[in-house]
């Protein structure tokens, strides 16, 4: 028994020391030195590893290609100092809106644009965990238009839609890329407006919904609207139905999510006849009906020009939930001081669970708390996080549970204290995937510490620890428990490789396996981790990211019987 504690403990000291999350607050995870110019972050939610996409900068085609990353819960990143590029098609001389969908497979769905001619057109990739591109190098033309917005469907079948000059083009593709539809169907205006800000939710079977904003004044002044589709494109309603009567903002995208067939929306805007604004979670039924009213549940009572403004607003939600969860930023009237406030909401009648004032996490301040947009993150184990600014650009994480009080005493972690402006945040749930792993939370922005923009990470658990996963933590009672598998027989080709390499190798039980490739020089140019099936397993490794030269492979785990590295020739 002797050998085998040691075996394990010895494994478990070897992924610790190959943790990547930070300590150093400082510095945090930087997740490419290629650099960025706009970054989206996505996961599943059950698959314990998030997604970041981004552009970046080519200096010798003066071009923008998009990149991908994949950061384990620990911290590794899949795609080496670099990330991935999955796309390096003319992007003209700026970047534009773009974003993101995760299937239940852990593949991610890049959607965004490309210059073509005098105009642009969208396309979409879909990137697989390994690192392959099975729609092409460049993904998939979808046509003219810009902001491309995905949505993963319960069939599995992906859904894109988009703005091609006034209407609103959608698409649907196969898991091989095959389009559904030809011509593309279209969303237009009752009115003669223009329609914009396509966002594609997932019903059940099959369906979806798409929330849009109609432009009924110059520059970007509109109102909320949904339709509901069946699978095969057409419309489920006799018409569009506006989910709300307050003026919102073309500039930007709101939260939105399923509830099986029902939508919820959490958005802010300007009430008619009043200078201020207020946020709202609205409930859009199967049928179409607003059971919260015409605007939905307000996030406060606050009505008058003299209240507390209320502007960006993240909601969480579990599917089949009777609550919904949101945090807002409030500001003066006059919008120089600002805090942060949370809510319950019923989504049967609309009550507020927190007060009809919410729960004061932070009060409106000079020192200009404010959300950064990136999301609310809801664990199963009834936590609630997301991430904030000060006046100073300095990031912090805060946090609550299902009751309204805080996560921990200090009611706030930082997250990263540097003064450099800030910019493009995400924030995704990161849940445990593992025996003695703790759920986690990633937030995720751009920022310049002195090499330029670059996309940086930081984890955060809901006890607000920080840095190297709890997961890295030995424990006797864990030893005892750990059960024995033997891996064995690994074998690598092709040999030399071109684009790709394979590992195939046995397993006595089902297990996670640490996989490192390092180069010549002792330098880690990938790692993953990979959950064994029982008996044969092979693994594809795209190696697209590494150059020529001499690597060698070398996997660990519960048990592993044969540590022996494996060389290999990338050409």
């Amino acid at each position: 028994m002797r050998k085998i504690y040691t075996l394990f403990f010895s494994c478990c000291l070897f992924l610790a020391a190959n943790a990547q999350w930070s300590d150093n607050t400082e510095r945090n995870l930087e997740l490419s030195k290629a650099g960025s110019d706009d970054i989206v972050t996505v996961n599943n939610k059950t698959s314990g590893t998030v997604w970041t996409a981004f552009y970046s900068t080519n200096p010798v085609t003066f071009n923008y290609d998009m990149r991908v990353q994949l950061i384990n819960h620990d911290g590794t990143k899949v795609f080496g100092d670099s990330g991935l590029v999955i796309g390096t098609k003319k992007s003209g001389t700026a970047t534009f809106v773009f974003s993101a969908a995760v299937d239940e497979s852990n593949n991610i769905y890049v959607a965004y644009q490309y210059q073509k001619g005098s105009g642009y057109n969208t396309l979409i990739q879909k990137v697989t965990p390994a690192g392959d591109l099975p729609w092409g190098k460049n993904g998939i033309d979808l046509g003219t238009g810009l902001s491309p917005y995905p949505a993963v469907l319960t069939n599995g079948e992906v859904v894109v839609a988009w703005n091609d000059n006034g209407v609103i083009a959608y698409q649907k593709l196969s898991q091989d890329g095959v389009k559904a539809w030809d011509p593309v169907k279209t969303i237009t205006s009752s009115t003669g407006h223009t329609v914009t800000r396509a966002q594609v939710v997932a019903n059940t079977n099959g369906l979806f919904s798409i929330v849009y904003q109609d432009l009924f004044a110059f520059p970007i002044y509109t109102n909320l609207f949904m339709q509901r589709f069946r699978n095969n494109g057409k419309p489920d309603w006799t018409a569009a139905k506006k989910i709300s009567t307050l003026t919102t903002a073309a500039a930007r995208y709101y939260d939105v999510m399923a509830d099986n067939d029902n939508v919820i929306v959490g958005y802010y805007g300007n009430p008619p006849l009043s200078n201020r604004f207020d946020a709202f979670v609205q409930v859009v039924n199967r049928n179409g009906s607003l059971p919260l009213g015409a605007n939905g549940a307000a996030f406060s009572d606050y009505a008058s020009d003299f209240d507390p403004y209320e502007q960006t607003i993240n909601i969480a939600h579990d599917n089949g939930d009777l609550y919904a969860y949101a945090v807002c930023t409030f500001t003066n009237p006059d919008q120089t001081s600002s805090g942060i406030y949370a809510q319950k909401i019923n989504l049967q009648n609309g009550k507020r669970l927190f007060g009809d004032t919410a729960k004061k996490l932070y009060p409106i301040s000079k020192d200009l708390l404010a959300l950064t947009g990136g999301g609310l993150g809801h664990s199963k184990d009834g936590c609630l996080r997301f991430s904030f600014t000060d006046l100073q650009n300095r990031l912090y994480s805060g946090g609550f549970d299902e009751k309204g009080k805080y996560l921990t005493k200090d009611k706030y972690t930082i997250l990263c204290p540097t003064i450099h402006a800030k910019l493009r945040f995400g924030f995704a749930y990161s849940p445990a995937v593992a025996a003695g792993e703790s759920d986690e939370f990633v937030a995720v922005w751009q920022e310049d510490k002195g090499d330029g923009d670059r996309p940086y990470a930081q984890n955060i658990s809901c006890d607000g620890t920080i840095g190297q996963s709890k997961s890295n933590a030995v424990t006797a009672a864990g030893v005892q428990e750990a059960k024995i598998a033997t891996i064995a027989d690994l074998k690598v080709y092709p040999n030399p490789a071109t684009d790709k390499i394979y590992l195939t190798l046995n397993s006595a039980s089902a297990t996670k396996l640490k996989i490192i490739i390092s180069d010549a020089q002792g330098k880690i140019a990938y790692q993953a981790e990979q959950m064994l099936n029982l008996n044969s397993n092979v693994i594809g490794i795209n190696l697209q990211h590494l150059t020529a030269g001499m690597y060698f492979v070398r996997v660990s785990g519960n048990g592993v019987k044969d540590n022996t590295a494996k060389s290999f020739i990338k050409k």
